[in-house]
């Protein structure tokens, strides 16, 4: 869970301080150097949402628990 936190901390911090804004000479975000905002909100996106999946992987190996090895893993794996 520490996991999560952690990234979602790194995802507030690079939207409110454009942490991954490229700059002009990076072959393909290069492109977006002059909207910094862009490439902030889709990689702090990305934190977020790995973040997000790293908080619910608890609870979702909890709910597993009672059931046999062949079931527990297909959906280990889907969450």
């Amino acid at each position: 869970m520490g996991l999560g936190l952690g990234l979602i901390g790194i995802a507030a911090a690079g939207t409110t301080n454009r942490l991954f804004a490229a700059p002009p000479q990076e072959p393909i975000s290069g492109r977006f150097a002059a909207y910094p905002w862009v490439e902030a909100i889709f990689m702090s996106g990305l934190f977020t949402l790995v973040g997000v999946a790293a908080l619910l992987f608890p609870l979702a190996v909890r709910q597993t628990q009672g059931r046999t090895r062949s079931t527990r893993l297909p959906t280990v794996l889907g969450a």
